[in-house]
């Protein structure tokens, strides 16, 4: 169920410098956060003072800057509250990840897909079409039959 939010100018000033590029010096310390990766979690910090959930923000047309609707974020307590379930392609993508390492960020970048596209793959909103299983395995060596025996692909293959 969607709900208008407005934000305060404190909340709208904070997501506004989230979102500035920020200079940093590499130190072989990896990448600093992109300004959309800080914006995205400006937004999960809003999510959860608000109560919304931060990947369903539109902007209300007219109203400015600081209106916007949203998902409520469901509670346990709510009358049909389920906690989403990654697919098994899905959990076994961060695992490997996270054994392997990397942040959601670096996976993305070899691979050449968006972040966002990425972290959908994890959380089992997209199934990564072939082609992108295959770079993975081309990139990293890792195992294709962990991948086949996961789930099918978008495109059908398993």
């Amino acid at each position: 169920m969607r709900k208008e939010y407005e934000l305060t100018e404190e909340q709208l000033t904070t997501l506004l410098e989230a979102c500035r590029a920020v200079p940093a010096i590499m130190l072989q310390c990896g990448a600093p956060a992109s300004p959309q990766e800080n914006a995205n979690v400006a937004w999960r910090r809003l999510g959860k003072e608000l109560g919304f959930e931060p990947m369903t923000v539109k902007p209300v047309a007219g109203r400015g800057d600081r209106f916007f609707t949203a998902e409520w974020e469901r509670t346990k307590n709510d009358p049909g509250y389920r906690k989403a379930r990654p697919t098994p392609l899905a959990q076994a993508l961060t695992d490997w990840r996270l054994a392997e390492g990397l942040r959601q960020a670096d996976v993305a970048d070899a691979l050449e897909i968006a972040r966002t596209t990425w972290a959908n793959y994890e959380l089992g909103n997209f199934v990564p079409r072939r082609i992108v299983l295959l770079a993975l395995v081309a990139r990293w060596g890792t195992a294709e039959a962990f991948l086949r025996g996961a789930t099918t692909t978008a495109d059908g293959e398993g």
